[in-house]
């Protein structure tokens, strides 16, 4: 089954990127072909077509600029969600209290029986606190350690020597530099791996900023709109594989370069101070 998966998804873009090199009529008509030359107006055509007009802010936001938006939500709303997760987990993992099973059991439950149709009270509340419409709101909805990436982080932390927090602590350090100088960098490639799943996930989301950040249009929120306009301006197909091929080019980068650590492991070396 996995291979199967692999094989489909491979051969999927391998042809999606071969239809964005191809003259739009002879891709309509012989879609499956291989085509004899490859062009690149398709991609010329999409840099100069791919836009968001903002009528509130009465600004027109191109593909660079949609790209930047994306970086600043997407790295933004990753490094909150780790950090709030992550603080929660080593908490719940390092302190025997009974409020730690509680919130294990309500990660469970959120699991377990999702939420549906939040949107409209958080849309509610972002509007009652005058936060819609602006960074910080979206950043306090992804301010929150429900879900799967928790108990990554509750595992990780829980396995650590609870040796090495007392060596510190008998050396003078509080909990902070306990936290930060201590289970931090033993947990940095899972934390690392988290955030790069996170800035994958949050740069596909155009939902987000569609409701909730209007003014900051992302670039998949842009393809997202190019991919249905109509009438005169309704692009061909390898317009649309060319849009969606520049929009996954950065994260097929970002996977590339960090590949190694999204497939690294967590390593307790070291040794306690006596």
């Amino acid at each position: 089954v996995g291979v199967s998966y692999i094989l489909i998804t491979l051969v999927s873009l391998c042809w999606g990127m071969v239809g964005s090199f191809m003259p739009s009529r002879a891709f309509d008509y012989e879609p499956t072909k291989i085509p004899d030359r490859l062009v690149l107006g398709n991609y010329q055509k999409v840099w100069k077509e791919f836009y968001v007009i903002v009528a509130k802010a009465h600004k027109t936001y191109w593909l660079e600029g949609l790209f930047f938006n994306a970086f600043i939500y997407s790295l933004g709303c990753s490094c909150v969600s780790v950090l709030v997760c992550s603080l929660t987990a080593y908490i719940a993992a390092q302190y025997n209290f009974k409020f730690s099973a509680i919130l294990c059991g309500a990660v469970l439950f959120a699991m377990s029986f999702p939420v549906i149709g939040t949107m409209v009270g958080e849309l509610a509340i972002l509007k009652f606190l005058n936060l819609h419409d602006t960074l910080v709101g979206v950043l306090m909805l992804k301010a929150h350690f429900l879900g799967t990436y928790f108990f990554v982080f509750y595992a990780t932390f829980k396995n650590v020597p609870k040796s090495y927090a007392e060596a510190a602590r008998m050396d003078g350090a509080g909990h902070a530099s306990i936290l930060f100088k201590i289970y931090y960098p033993i947990a940095f490639n899972a934390i690392l791996t988290v955030v790069l799943l996170y800035f994958i996930q949050y740069w596909n989301d155009y939902q987000t900023p569609l409701i909730f950040l209007p003014s900051m249009p992302t670039v998949s929120y842009g393809l997202f709109l190019y991919n249905n306009r109509g009438g005169a301006e309704a692009p061909f197909t390898t317009h649309k594989l060319a849009a969606s091929i520049l929009v996954l080019l950065p994260v097929l980068i970002v996977f590339l370069i960090f590949q190694k650590r999204l497939i690294g492991k967590i390593s307790l070396s070291g040794g306690v101070k006596e």
